[in-house]
C-alpha cells in the first residue's frame, strides 16, 4: 500500500492491528445539550463506544452507545429484539408533513423515500433559508426521538455511520482527559 502524504513523505508499508468481528449492542437516544454535559463522564466510563450527533439550531443531541454484546450477556442482561413504538410511517411523519407543506411532492411520491432522501430533498429546496433549515432540523429531531431503541449487529455493521445524505462534515480531535478525570474539551468542542 502506497500513498503520498505531501510534505510528510510517502508511506510504503502499513501494519493494521485488527480484532475479530464481534457482536455489539447499540443504543440510540436523544438528550439535551445540558443533559449531555451532566451525563458525559458516566457515559464514557460505562460504554465502549459513544457518539454524539448535535443537530444545529436545536437543543437535541442524538447519543449512540455501543457495547460488546458478549460482555453485556455475561452480566446477566438478556437482549431481545427491539421493536419500535413507532411505525416507519410515524417515524418519517414530521419530515413528510414538511415536504407536503412545501408542495414539493404528492404524498404517493414521498412513500418510497428514506429518512436521508427526505432530509436531503427538504434541505436542497431552500438551503440558505435559516428558518427553513431550522424547521427541517426540528423535524429530524422528532425522527430521532421516534427512533430511540437498540439493535444488535456485528462490529463492522454497527460502528460505521451513515451520515444520512449529503452534508458538510467537519471532524476534529481534542484532548479529552482520562476516564477518571475527563476534561470535557470534547463535549465543549462538539456542542458549539
Amino acid at each position: 500500500l502506497q500513498c503520498g502524504l505531501g510534505m510528510f513523505g510517502v508511506v510504503c508499508e502499513v501494519t493494521i492491528q485488527c480484532v475479530p468481528a464481534h457482536k455489539l449492542l447499540e443504543k440510540t437516544f436523544t438528550l439535551t445539550k445540558e443533559e449531555v454535559e451532566a451525563r458525559h463522564a458516566d457515559l464514557i466510563r460505562n460504554h465502549k463506544h459513544i457518539r454524539y450527533h448535535w443537530i444545529p439550531y436545536t437543543d437535541a443531541v442524538v447519543v449512540t452507545t455501543c457495547d460488546d454484546l458478549t460482555a453485556w450477556n455475561k452480566l446477566g442482561f438478556g437482549v431481545k429484539a427491539a421493536k419500535s413504538k413507532y411505525t416507519e410511517e410515524e417515524r418519517l411523519g414530521p419530515l413528510r408533513a414538511l415536504a407536503l407543506e412545501g408542495g414539493a411532492r404528492m404524498a404517493e411520491d414521498l412513500a418510497g423515500l428514506s429518512f436521508a432522501d427526505l432530509r436531503t430533498m427538504l434541505l436542497e429546496s431552500s438551503p440558505l433559508d435559516v428558518n427553513h433549515v431550522r424547521r427541517v432540523n426540528e423535524a429530524e429531531v422528532e425522527f430521532w426521538r421516534r427512533s430511540e431503541g437498540h439493535r444488535v449487529g456485528y462490529s463492522d455493521e454497527i460502528l460505521q455511520f451513515d451520515c444520512g445524505g449529503q452534508q458538510w462534515v467537519l471532524e476534529m480531535a481534542a484532548p479529552a482527559g482520562t476516564l477518571a478525570k475527563p476534561s470535557y474539551a470534547d463535549v465543549d468542542l462538539s456542542l458549539i
